[in-house]
This record gives structure tokens, C-alpha cells and sequence, in this order.
């Protein structure tokens, strides 16, 4: 016939013959306490053993939360930084693009302006304008290309990159 033993809510069923060692290890920490054909059960905690007190779990859960806090923040800089590095690239790409149109442009055609390629269409608000300055003469147009857009973060972040384009063009004697 099997005993029963209750803690709280639970109960478990002992076959006495059937049982293993481990699960017969932990109902002997219980104490069955009879008194007026009640059955009370009581926890016996073995020797050197001993539970957590309410400042040691409190102490734990405040480490757990700024550890995983902290870690929430590194996941959210990091997706930030790697989106704007992302559209860094396609700034970048975009005034290598133009650059290449321009040198393989006529020179009297190279003016002041705007421009829109396939990379700049990849910035959120992206804009690109180009600037020309004759500084070295009547045959050479130094030509500066910008840049802009709109970062996740809300910043206006603007690149840009100068290139000299000469009326003979390059390779050309």
C-alpha cells in the first residue's frame, strides 16, 4: 500500500519497493508528523544545507536586471550604428557613382546642379549636389559632389568628395 505524502499542494505517491534512490532521498527530507491522525509534514533541511535569504534573491534579481538592461541597450547601439554605417556605404557608393559619370562626361556639359542615382535612392532623404570651381584655369573644373541624408537617429549627415576633371579628359594627349 503506498503512502502519501503532502507538501502544500502537491502529493506524491511512494511505492516503497519500486522507488529510486535519488527520489527516496528527497521524501526522507520530510518529517511526517502525526498528531490526533492528522498528517503533517514538516521540512527537515540536511546538515550544511541552507536556503537563500530575502536580500541574497533580492541582490540577484537587481544584478539579472542590469545585466540584461545593459545588454538590451548593446543590441539597440549596435542595430543604430551597423543601419548607419549601412547608409555611410551607400553615400560613399553613390558619389564614386557620380564621379565615374562625370569624368566619362563631355567638359562643357559638367555644370552646377543636382544629381540622383541608384545609391543615393538607397539614403532616406538623400540628396546629392554638385559644385564646380574653375580654380586652376580655364581647362580644368575642380567638381565637388555632396552628399546628404537623414540618419535612424534623426541626424543630417553629409559626405562629400572633390575631383579635378580637365577639357582633354583622362589619358588624352
Amino acid at each position: 500500500m503506498p503512502v502519501i505524502y503532502t507538501y502544500y499542494s502537491c502529493h506524491l505517491e511512494v511505492a516503497a519497493a519500486t522507488e529510486r534512490s535519488s527520489f527516496k532521498r528527497k521524501i526522507s527530507r520530510f518529517a511526517r508528523n502525526d498528531e490526533g491522525g492528522a498528517m503533517q509534514l514538516t521540512w527537515k533541511a540536511p546538515k550544511g544545507e541552507r536556503g537563500y535569504t530575502l536580500l541574497e534573491v533580492l541582490i540577484a534579481v537587481g544584478i539579472a536586471t542590469i545585466a540584461f538592461t545593459s545588454m538590451g541597450f548593446i543590441l539597440s547601439n549596435g542595430f543604430l550604428l551597423a543601419s548607419d554605417n549601412r547608409q555611410n556605404l551607400y553615400s560613399v557608393n553613390a558619389l564614386r557613382e557620380q564621379i565615374e559619370t562625370i569624368r566619362t562626361t563631355d567638359y562643357d556639359s559638367i555644370t552646377n546642379g543636382t544629381f540622383a542615382n541608384a545609391q543615393l535612392a538607397k539614403l532616406p532623404s538623400g540628396a546629392g549636389t554638385v559644385t564646380i570651381a574653375s580654380s586652376f584655369g580655364p581647362d580644368i573644373k575642380v567638381v565637388t559632389l555632396t552628399v546628404s541624408w537623414t540618419s535612424r537617429s534623426g541626424r543630417t549627415i553629409t559626405e562629400s568628395a572633390t575631383t579635378s576633371v580637365t577639357r582633354i579628359g583622362i589619358n588624352r594627349a
